[in-house]
């Protein structure tokens, strides 16, 4: 039983007895009917208050025995009176009148003694954090409340309440290791954490946010339009917006922008933050991630000049070409055709003798046209050989044209995107290989730009299917689906190994570079005897040179040749 519980029913019952006594003492021999109610209605107040006591110690059992918590109650000697049933479960061991000294080692029992000390010289209730050893070598870690109390003839106790915080303690080291571990990393990626309260729009965040932003990493704390001020004016109003996006809506919210530091220097940082709610669901705080992207923004703007002027190279190398083909069209094929004609004119004229036209005998006059016995005889071989002059002409010319045809497809220039692929499905049609296309109708608004870079695609994947895949069939697709243009290349041919081949193709290297200049990708699928297909999307809307921009001028073009005189 409760010692307290037992002292304040004692000192009851005392009171009720004493007034039994007097009430007998003053009675008369004869029943006097008012003290008798009197006594009757002493003793059942005596009763209830024994009932309600026995209720209160019931419930104060109860609370005590069923509680997860260790309850006690210590004289000030450091006895133990009381102790609660979940105690006694935890530590099985006799603990009525035995002190901590005789149930804890040395160095725990002198910790416990000078907690309780400080509570009886104190007269007031404290919190400690206390250990107490397991049976495995271990340590419970326990918060304990202790306060002194008194009886009613002045004695002092210490009671006790001690909940055990080891699994919490535990979760909180590991919460404190994993968010140690936490900032290594976003230390060594140049990232920082960050959090402002919406109440106070104070902002509060980790060293590197602060380092990043051109602050000491000691400043970690300060109001968020203070932060404003490390950010570049032209951004600040793009940061604000975002902020406050960010506290509207419960989606994460991404923006990067610039940061001068205090030497001058402008950094780049991209800065993800998401809002958090309180209990009533409400927006309590917007916090998030920030990154240093300096380096990347440098990078993608090299490559981005390197990119403009790849893509300027290509139009100067598209411009090269086409005036090549101009000069190599209107000089050198034109002097080779005019030779070719004058032969075949010289041919036919040995060929055929003058004749007269009434004896049917040749007919000469004094500039010498007619033919002597010897010249006539010679007329067959002088025959042969320009038959073979001619031929070879013809066969350079044929060759020429071919080559201005790969150089600058001059059927792109003049009937269009389509007409175009179809020449070029011509010329790889053979006997072995069948080439069929489909292609959409509207291809005729398409940028040029990006009509030649169709075409070069489909060139060089009809190129590569010739001369690598040895396939019976071909088949070219050219669509337009919404904003991109599509295009499929596919043969039933030998088929190769991507991971391989990609390395050494430059033909893949090229369709890729282009497809990405561009804006858009490029997929080859293919294994080996299961063909190949190549599929780029181009998007519409992709790189075009800007307006009014001029191309340096080519040096050393050649002039003009005039063409060739008709042979007479």
């Amino acid at each position: 039983m409760n010692p307290l519980l037992v002292l304040v029913t004692a000192a009851c019952v005392a009171r009720l007895l004493w007034l039994e006594y007097r009430g007998r003492a003053a009675a008369p021999a004869a029943a006097d009917l008012r003290l008798a109610a009197e006594l009757d209605r002493e003793v059942a107040e005596r009763r209830r208050v024994e009932a309600e006591l026995r209720a209160v110690e019931q419930r104060f059992n109860g609370y005590m025995d069923n509680g997860p918590f260790c309850a006690y109650l210590k004289d000030a000697e450091g006895r133990y009176v009381y102790v609660n049933a979940f105690t006694r479960r935890l530590f099985p061991q006799p603990w009525i009148g035995r002190t901590d000294a005789d149930l804890f080692p040395p160095e725990t029992a002198r910790e416990y003694a000078g907690h309780d000390r400080d509570v009886l010289e104190s007269d007031r209730a404290k919190e400690f954090d206390e250990v107490s050893p397991t049976e495995s070598g271990g340590v419970r870690h326990w918060s304990s409340v202790k306060f002194p109390v008194r009886d009613e003839r002045g004695r002092q106790f210490i009671a006790g309440i001690s909940h055990e915080t080891t699994a919490s303690r535990a979760a909180e080291e590991r919460l404190r290791a994993s968010e140690s571990q936490l900032l290594l990393a976003l230390d060594a990626g140049r990232m920082g954490i960050w959090s402002v309260d919406l109440a106070t729009h104070e902002l509060s965040s980790s060293r590197t946010f602060a380092v990043l932003h051109g602050r000491p990493p000691e400043r970690t704390s300060l109001s968020f339009e203070e932060s404003l001020e490390s950010v570049h004016p032209g951004d600040r109003t793009l940061v604000a917006g975002a902020f406050g996006r960010a506290k509207d809506n419960e989606a994460p919210e991404r923006v990067g922008y610039r940061v001068v530091w205090p030497d001058g220097s402008v950094h780049s940082v991209e800065v993800v933050g998401r809002v958090f709610l309180d209990d009533a669901g409400r927006p309590a705080r917007v916090a998030g991630v920030c990154a240093d992207v300096t380096e990347i923004r440098r990078a993608f703007t090299a490559l981005e000049g390197k990119e403009k002027l790849l893509r300027s190279l290509i139009e100067i190398q598209e411009r090269e070409k086409q005036l090549l083909c101009q000069e190599f069209h209107d000089g050198l094929i034109q002097y080779a055709v005019g030779s070719q004609m004058m032969l075949e004119s010289c041919r036919r004229r040995f060929a055929r003798p003058a004749v007269d036209a009434g004896e049917g005998e040749p007919r000469g006059d004094a500039a010498g046209d007619t033919l002597e016995a010897g010249d006539r005889g010679a007329d067959g071989g002088i025959n042969a050989v320009l038959d073979e002059v001619i031929g070879y002409l013809a066969k350079g010319i044929e060759d020429g044209r071919r080559v201005i045809r790969g150089i600058r497809p001059a059927v792109l220039d003049d009937l269009g995107l389509e007409a175009g692929i179809e020449d070029l499905v011509g010329q790889f049609n053979t006997p072995e290989t069948t080439v069929t296309f489909s292609g959409a109708p509207d291809m005729s608004g398409l940028p040029k730009p990006l009509q030649l870079t169709v075409y070069r695609i489909i060139q060089e994947s009809l190129n590569n299917a010739h001369k690598h895949s040895g396939a019976a069939h071909v088949v070219v697709r050219l669509e337009r689906r919404g904003d991109d243009v599509r295009i499929e290349v596919a043969d039933d041919g030998c088929g190769f190994d991507p991971a391989v081949v990609r390395e050494h193709g430059f033909g893949l290297l090229g369709m890729g570079e282009r497809a990405r200049l561009w804006g858009g990708e490029c997929a080859v699928e293919s294994g080996r005897g299961a063909g190949t297909t190549i599929r780029v999307r181009l998007p519409v809307q992709g790189w075009e040179p800007a307006p009014g921009r001029s191309l340096p001028a080519v040096s050393g073009a050649a002039p003009p040749v005039p063409p060739a005189p008709h042979p007479a």
